[in-house]
């Protein structure tokens, strides 16, 4: 189809834009659970050895995703 050099709009047709998720705020929430968590793994490891390992592993599991988030960000 020609283009109407006439015509005042732009009739290009818009290239696909991938799907992107809402990284900001994934990542303020994953912060957020970060620090919270190494606050609670800071208490709690004094008091109770076994809750402080727990919430240890919720810290260790936030710190890769904000890590993954990471690395695909920069791709």
């Amino acid at each position: 189809m020609a283009a109407d050099p006439y015509r005042l709009t732009d009739q290009t047709p818009e290239p696909d834009r991938p799907e992107t998720s809402p990284t900001g705020r994934t990542r303020l929430i994953l912060w957020v659970v970060l620090v919270v968590s190494a606050g609670l793994n800071a208490a709690l490891s004094t008091v109770n050895v076994w809750a402080g390992s727990a919430v240890g592993l919720i810290v260790l599991a936030t710190a890769v995703a904000l890590v993954v988030d990471y690395r695909r960000g920069k791709r």
